[in-house]
């Protein structure tokens, strides 16, 4: 801060003994020294609280911009609903345009009971269906071992 040598503090030390006087040195030291300290304090406060302005301004202007930047958004967004809104008005009336067309028709589809059904003549049953389910086969006889035993 201040650029004092040792030289010129013991210069300083001796003009105050001469002018202050042995006995009251100690005390104006003191003082001096207590003054000095809230003088450091009160420019360190001072330069926190430019600080903390300077920040406080910058998040004003982030705050600003991040607004702005929303409300352009927002516009961009509005814009975007309002084209998808007309698309679908404009499907609405197309597909309300062809069902107007078809009305006619659908009021004859609402008057229509159906197909006129005759009943279909039996058929007659196919060869597989007559032929009777034949009874299963008989039982084979069992298998007998006809070759000779090995002799010893």
């Amino acid at each position: 801060m201040f650029e004092i040598s040792i030289s010129e503090l013991m210069v300083l030390a001796i003009v105050g003994l001469v002018v202050v006087g042995p006995e009251r040195l100690p005390k104006v030291a003191r003082a001096a020294g207590l003054f000095i300290g809230r003088l450091r304090r009160y420019a360190n406060d001072v330069r926190a609280d430019i600080e903390r302005e300077m920040r406080l301004d910058e998040l004003k202007k982030a705050r600003t911009e991040i607004e702005d930047s929303m409300r352009r958004f927002e516009g961009d967004l509005d814009a975007e609903f309002r084209h998808v809104e007309r698309a679908l008005d404009a499907s609405a009336e197309s597909i309300n345009a062809a069902f107007g067309s078809a009305s006619g028709g659908l009021k004859d589809l609402q008057d229509w009971d159906g197909p006129e059904t005759t009943p279909a003549p039996e058929e007659a049953p196919t060869e597989a269906e007559n032929i009777a389910p034949s009874s299963p086969p008989p039982p084979s006889a069992p298998a007998v071992n006809t070759a000779k035993p090995d002799a010893p």
